[in-house]
């Protein structure tokens, strides 16, 4: 049976950002990862309002960052030209053979601590 799947390499030349990585008490890794952004789903008319998660889904290449841990600090822009901005990884989404999905939460500052 043949891989459906496609290829990774496309996907990143079209939407990878630049992406730094930091395991607590590790390197940084320089690498990209592509934003995953949430789906609208419609509710019914009448139905209870959901309030919609804060936190932000990237993928990242598993063949670039092979370990990753809760609480490690991401560094990206959501968007080619808007400002980096620091992330904490709080949980995880999907992972596959290739990639794994990172969940952020917005990383307090340094004067924050």
């Amino acid at each position: 049976m043949a891989d459906l799947r496609p290829l990774l390499d496309p996907i990143w030349r079209a939407f990878a950002l630049p992406v730094t990585v930091t395991l607590p008490g590790g390197a940084s890794v320089e690498t990209s990862g592509v934003w995953i952004f949430p789906q609208t789903i419609e509710a019914p008319e009448g139905a209870e309002a959901r309030v919609a998660d804060p936190r932000r889904t990237l993928a990242l290449r598993r063949d670039e960052v092979p370990e990753m841990l809760r609480d490690s600090r991401v560094r990206a822009a959501e968007r080619d030209g808007l400002p980096v901005l620091d992330w904490r990884v709080d949980g995880f989404g999907r992972i596959d053979p290739e990639t794994i999905e990172v969940l952020l939460v917005p990383a307090p500052g340094d004067d924050d601590t």
